[in-house]
C-alpha cells in the first residue's frame, strides 16, 4: 500500500478509498447473471479478469514511481528512515505488537465474512427466489457501487476527523447490525427489500476495507506501510478461504439462516476484538510532534 507514501496524512484515507478496485467483482456479476452460464464459463470470466489485472501490474509499475523524491510529511520521512531496517526484525516487532495482532483478526473476521457472502450469494438467493438468476447478479453489482460509495465517504470522514479507531469500531458495529439484517429479510418475498439490506451490507463492510489499512498503519508506524498492509492482506485471504468453506458447508447443511446468524456470531467476536485495540495513533503522534512550533 503506496498511499501515504505520496499524501499526507489529511488525505491518504480518502485517496486509498477512492482506489478500492471493485471493477472485476462488477463485470463477473453481469457477465455471470444469466442462468445459462455454466462452472467453466465462470471460470473462464474468472481467468480472464485474472489475465487482465496480471498485465496491468507490470504496466503500473513501469509508469509509476514507487514514491516521490520528497516525502509529504514528516511522518513518511520518519517512515522512510525506517525502511532501511531488515524485513524479519520488522516482522519481529510487528507480531508483538497487541493491537495490531488484534487488528489481524478481527480484520480477517469482516472481510472473511463479506468474501464468503459474495462467493455464494447466488445460491443464497436462488433457495429463496426461484428464476432470479439475474437478480442475484444484480444483487451482487449493488453491494459493489454501494461499497464503492462506502469506502469514498469512509475516506472522506477518516481523513476530516483522524478518528481512525472510532470510524473503524462504527462501521465494524455497522456492518454487524447489517448482516443481522440481511439474514432476517432474506425470506421475506420481497427481492426489493434484498436489493436494499444488500446494499447496506456493501456499504458498510466494503467502506471498512481501507479503513482498516489505515488503522494499521497508525498502529504501526513507523514499520514499512508494505509488510504491514502485506502481512493484513495474508491474513485476509486466510480467513477468506476459512469462512468460505464453513459457510458453504453449513448453507448445505442447515440452509442459510442458521449459516447467516453463524456469521453473525463470527463478526460479533471481531467487533469486540477491534474495541478493544488500544487507540495508539503512532503515526497522528509524530505528525503533531514534527508540526508542533518551537517553544523558545
Amino acid at each position: 500500500m503506496g498511499f501515504s507514501s505520496w499524501f499526507s496524512t489529511d488525505e491518504s484515507g480518502s485517496r486509498q478509498c477512492e482506489c478500492v478496485d471493485q471493477c472485476g467483482h462488477c463485470v463477473s456479476r453481469e457477465w455471470t447473471s444469466e442462468s445459462s452460464v455454466s462452472t467453466s464459463e465462470y471460470s473462464i470470466c474468472v481467468a480472464r479478469a485474472r489475465v487482465v489485472c496480471m498485465a496491468l501490474g507490470p504496466v503500473a509499475g513501469c509508469l509509476f514511481q514507487e514514491s516521490p523524491p520528497l516525502p509529504p510529511s514528516a511522518a513518511q520521512a520518519v517512515q522512510r528512515a525506517a525502511e532501511t531496517t531488515s524485513f524479519v526484525s520488522s516482522l519481529r516487532r510487528l507480531m508483538g505488537n497487541p493491537g495490531y495482532i488484534l487488528l489481524l483478526v478481527s480484520y480477517g473476521i469482516n472481510v472473511g465474512v463479506f468474501y464468503a457472502i459474495s462467493t455464494l450469494l447466488n445460491q443464497v438467493i436462488l433457495s429463496h427466489y426461484q428464476n432470479a438468476t439475474s437478480d442475484a447478479g444484480r444483487i451482487g453489482l449493488t453491494i459493489v457501487l454501494a461499497g464503492m460509495v462506502g469506502s469514498a465517504i469512509s475516506g472522506f470522514v477518516l481523513d476530516k476527523t483522524h478518528k481512525f479507531k472510532e470510524t473503524t469500531l462504527v462501521l465494524y458495529g455497522l456492518s454487524l447490525v447489517c448482516m443481522v439484517i440481511f439474514t432476517f429479510t432474506l425470506n421475506c418475498g420481497n427481492i426489493g427489500v434484498v436489493y436494499f439490506t444488500a446494499g447496506l451490507l456493501g456499504f458498510f463492510m466494503t467502506g471498512y476495507l481501507p479503513v482498516g489499512f489505515e488503522l494499521a498503519a497508525e498502529l504501526t508506524y513507523p514499520e514499512p506501510e508494505g509488510t504491514s498492509a502485506g502481512i493484513l492482506n495474508a491474513a485476509v485471504q486466510v480467513f477468506g478461504i476459512a469462512l468460505t468453506s464453513i459457510y458453504g458447508w453449513q448453507l448445505d447443511l442447515v440452509g442459510d439462516r442458521w449459516t447467516n446468524v453463524t456469521m453473525c456470531v463470527i463478526l460479533a467476536v471481531g467487533a469486540v476484538l477491534t474495541f478493544i485495540i488500544k487507540s495508539d495513533l503512532r503515526r497522528q503522534a509524530a505528525t503533531k510532534h514534527n508540526n508542533r512550533p518551537d517553544d523558545q
